[in-house]
């Protein structure tokens, strides 16, 4: 896939806090300026590092195809620090965890769709230095997430002044 001036560029990341909260942290870039055009977060549930990776992927393509429809945009570029998501979906590594093979199948669906409907769609692995707003937003939606489940079980924790 060439890289086009009108290619929708996204970075993903996912995180997990205490190994089981995990939270997806998407950015759109403006590949002329390299700024961020729009940033987006959310819990995505309970799991491990590697499924969270997935999860934000999963997020990463609605809301990069959301806006390739936006701007008519006909060519997406996904990019992750989890090589081996990328690997895995991109057909160089095997699966072996049967949930990551659900999660693989639907993003693989998913690609499928984009591109029956005539977009081009683009893996690719780059450094965590190039994640790092989408990891704060994907940690801050999973710190999140793990306060309001302590708070729920542990009300008196309201009272403390969090700093």
């Amino acid at each position: 896939m060439e890289i086009k001036p009108t290619t929708t560029v996204c970075i993903t990341d996912g995180a997990c806090k205490q190994g089981i909260y995990c939270g997806a942290g998407v950015i759109i870039i403006d590949q002329q300026t390299g700024k961020i055009i729009s940033e987006h977060s959310k819990y995505t549930g309970e799991g491990t590092n590697n499924q969270s990776e997935y999860w934000a992927l999963e997020y990463g393509l609605e809301i990069a195809e959301s806006y390739a429809r936006e701007k008519n945009s006909g060519s997406i570029l996904i990019l992750s620090d989890s090589r081996l998501i990328i690997e895995q979906l991109n057909g160089v590594f095997t699966i072996k965890q049967p949930e990551l093979k659900k999660l693989h199948n639907k993003i693989k669906i998913e690609i499928g769709r984009l591109r029956a409907e005539g977009f081009e769609v683009k893996l690719d692995c780059i450094s965590r230095e190039y994640t790092v707003r989408a990891d704060e937003l994907a940690s801050e939606a999973a710190r999140q997430a793990k306060m309001i489940d302590t708070e729920q079980k542990y009300p008196f924790l309201l009272q403390i002044n969090k700093k």
